[in-house]
């Protein structure tokens, strides 16, 4: 029974093939390497850019709302809607082929207690800058976080009444304690009287570093605040990549020119 394939028969064949036809060789090798190079070098290059942002007690799911309009249009290559919401260039825009939130766990701040990362992807390195911070312009200038931050600042300062209302209570019982204790100190009920000068300091003392922490958080401005931000180009031209393509195909197509001469010539042998 006749073999199929004979696997190094066919390798002889073909190298030899390639030994004799030099001329057809070259051209192949060059037609080859020309339509490779032309397709890997020409590949529109891709960027990335990512801003890392802090926040004042904003919740990430607030912020993952607002911003959804932002991610949906361009998911969906409706870029140039944007240009309705926030106050960005129509070609940066349209550069931008994806953009996404994460949120920063664990952060350990004074005063921004919340942070998140935008990252986006592009086609133009120069468009990403401009676009991060149309963003983050975007999340300052919302109405619904400013309604928040306003309603959030009311009751911090309803908070810092009250605690100096509860200061200015325990500083006149701390007042009133030295007449009490001399009119009771030779009486037999003192000692079931309850007067704990150190307690009441104490309690003075927590809820003054509270109201100080609550009259700094007040004034504090909660703007989101870029802290950092990082550009980079994301394909990047790789030697041994094009290498290996230009050898693979190479080879596939001297193979399948081998094999049609192959054929060609059995073709004219039995005419």
């Amino acid at each position: 029974m006749e073999s199929i394939i004979d696997i190094p028969k066919s390798l002889a064949n073909f190298l030899l093939f390639i030994k004799k036809s030099k001329i057809q060789t070259i051209f192949t090798i060059i037609i080859v390497s020309g339509v490779i190079a032309f397709f890997y070098f020409s590949r529109q290059k891709k960027y990335e850019g990512q801003f890392t942002v802090l926040s004042s007690k904003v919740p990430f799911q607030f912020i993952q709302y607002i911003f959804k309009p932002i991610e949906n249009s361009i998911a969906n290559n409706q870029q140039i809607a944007l240009k309705d919401i926030m106050d960005a260039n129509e070609e940066d825009l349209i550069s931008i082929s994806s953009i996404g939130l994460e949120e920063i766990k664990g952060l350990q701040n004074l005063d921004f207690k919340n942070g998140f990362t935008i990252s986006m992807e592009g086609n133009d390195l120069n468009a990403l800058r401009p676009f991060g911070e149309s963003c983050v312009n975007f999340l300052n200038q919302n109405e619904f976080i400013n309604e928040w931050k306003k309603v959030y600042t009311d009751n911090l300062n309803e908070l810092e009444r009250t605690t100096s209302e509860q200061i200015s209570r325990l500083d006149s019982v701390q007042r009133m304690i030295p007449s009490i204790i001399g009119n009771y100190n030779n009486s037999p009920d003192f000692k079931q009287t309850n007067f704990d000068i150190g307690s009441i300091y104490e309690q003075m003392v927590v809820l003054k570093e509270k109201r100080e922490e609550l009259i700094r958080e007040i004034k504090f401005n909660r703007e989101f605040k870029v802290i950092s931000t990082t550009f980079f180009q994301k394909t990047k031209f790789s030697l041994k990549t094009y290498l290996l393509a230009l050898i693979f195909f190479n080879v596939i197509i001297l193979w399948l020119v081998y094999l049609g001469n192959s054929l060609i010539s059995k073709t004219k042998a039995h005419m």
